[in-house]
């Protein structure tokens, strides 16, 4: 099984800090505040309008032209990966109309409102039927340019499966690998899973690889000391 990089270890130590105290808890209160405001649903909506308006000038791409406008958007979140919101209409625009080419699908303004708001950092309930298979392909594309390996975490092994096969085709298109981790899949297949841009999983099978990953980065014999002693 893979083992944690340098930089997911040193992200898994800033994810263990206490919370802010003081001024800082204060102001990161606030900001929470701000951003969950009654406008914050309205902001999004405006945004999808923009979204839908920009989708509608590049339909009128041939393909050669969406290709190249996609490996540009691509190499630009590449170069800055922290710069997620100057390029998110456009890029939104452009997988939606990817989408449409490779799927067959036009993704719904509540589809792109979902997309947009689960960019910008949002907890997103979608009702059933309402596209959740589209609407993560779109942020999971958009964020697995910035060349960080994306995740997603379905409910079960069928749809895991069922999603990264079905989707394989739009991910291609947009220059990113798929794979997928279920519960029968082989060691060497999960490394090379996990080593796509997008890997599709479960809640079950992520964790019982991390644990597996961090016996390994320990040793076995050092876990097995540390049992021996803590009977």
């Amino acid at each position: 099984m893979p083992t944690p990089t340098e930089t997911q270890r040193t992200l898994h130590v800033r994810k263990s800090k206490s919370a802010p105290l003081g001024i800082d808890a204060w102001y990161y209160s606030l900001v929470g505040r701000i951003k969950r405001g009654p406008w914050a649903f309205s902001r999004i909506e405006i945004m999808a309008e923009r979204i839908e308006l920009l989708r509608e000038e590049f339909n009128l791409l041939n393909n050669g032209q969406l290709d190249d406008r996609l490996q540009r958007l691509r190499e630009h979140r590449r170069r800055y990966p922290k710069d997620i919101d100057s390029k998110k209409e456009e890029g939104l625009a452009l997988l939606a109309v990817t989408a449409k080419r490779e799927l067959g699908l036009t993704p719904y303004k509540v589809q792109i409102m979902a997309a947009a708001a689960l960019i910008d950092g949002f907890l997103t309930e979608v009702d059933t039927g309402e596209g959740k298979t589209l609407a993560l392909s779109l942020v999971a594309a958009y964020n697995a340019w910035s060349g960080l390996p994306c995740h997603v975490i379905t409910a079960n092994d069928y749809l895991a499966g069922r999603d990264a096969e079905y989707l394989k085709g739009f991910y291609l298109r947009v220059g990113l690998k798929v794979g997928k981790v279920l519960g029968e899949t082989a060691e060497q297949d999960r490394r090379t899973a996990y080593q796509c841009d997008i890997t599709y999983t479960t809640a079950k099978e992520v964790a019982a690889d991390y644990l597996r990953d961090r016996l390994r980065l320990y040793g076995m014999e050092d876990i097995g000391s540390r049992l021996s002693l803590s009977n």
